[in-house]
């Protein structure tokens, strides 16, 4: 199945595809297309011509792991995206990425089985210097537990812009990476801890095992507070 206008677009600005496993080529016409979101196959060729206004990104199942490879026909417009939003279910091993000269916006979902945030988190702000916000949310194995050692990684090539740091689903798994975040990021101004959100597994679970999950967050979160310097904000959600 292909999906392939017949005609210019010029009134698109927005597009969104998603749950079309059997699409095989989408050949879009809109050159004043601002934001494009897609879920679906790695095997899927997309082309979306001249996007001189295109800055919005959004992409999730199998076609996040083609979408730095050589080839793929959406990493032409990396250096013109403004926000990027990936949700990383799916164990795979990013290559060098493109400089993201104009990136402001990152957000990525990561499942903490399959992907390395520290390395993953490095390898997108060292692609993104004028990067300032970043949404984090982390999915699976979210142990409660608050024990154990934390060695933060020392980085030698601080971020200059990343202003916000947002962490959803976060537990004392992810300290380690706030950690590395907070130590990186020179201009840090504020960071959020969403401990409300929660996930279908969550929502499934009795409700005291939510509270437990919710106050484990909630302690990890104040126990984050003591490496923040004084000009750094802490919201807890």
């Amino acid at each position: 199945m292909n999906l392939k206008t017949s005609c210019p677009l010029p009134k698109l600005k927005h597009l969104k595809i998603i749950y079309c496993q059997y699409l095989k080529h989408i050949q879009i016409h809109a050159i004043n297309l601002v934001s494009f979101e897609y879920f679906g196959r790695e095997t899927t060729r997309i082309l979306l011509g001249d996007v001189p206004n295109f800055v919005s990104l959004s992409v999730m199942g199998g076609y996040v792991g083609y979408l730095f490879k050589k080839g793929c026909p959406i990493s032409h417009y990396f250096s013109q995206l403004e926000t990027l939003q990936l949700m990383i279910l799916r164990f795979f091993r990013f290559p060098k990425l493109p400089k993201l000269r104009n990136l402001r916006l990152l957000k990525l979902d990561i499942h903490r089985l399959f992907m390395d945030g520290i390395l993953c988190c490095t390898s997108f702000l060292t692609a993104s210097p004028m990067l300032q916000r970043v949404v984090l949310k982390f999915v699976g194995l979210d142990d409660p537990q608050m024990d154990g050692e934390i060695n933060v990684r020392r980085d030698t090539c601080p971020h200059q812009c990343l202003k916000v740091v947002e962490l959803i689903g976060f537990c004392f798994a992810d300290m380690q990476l706030a950690l590395y975040l907070i130590n990186k990021a020179t201009s840090l101004e504020k960071i959020i801890i969403d401990t409300q959100r929660l996930s279908l597994g969550d929502i499934l679970h009795d409700s005291s095992d939510i509270k437990k999950k919710l106050a484990a967050a909630t302690a990890c979160s104040k126990k984050l507070e003591t490496s923040l310097a004084p000009r750094v904000e802490l919201l807890i959600l």
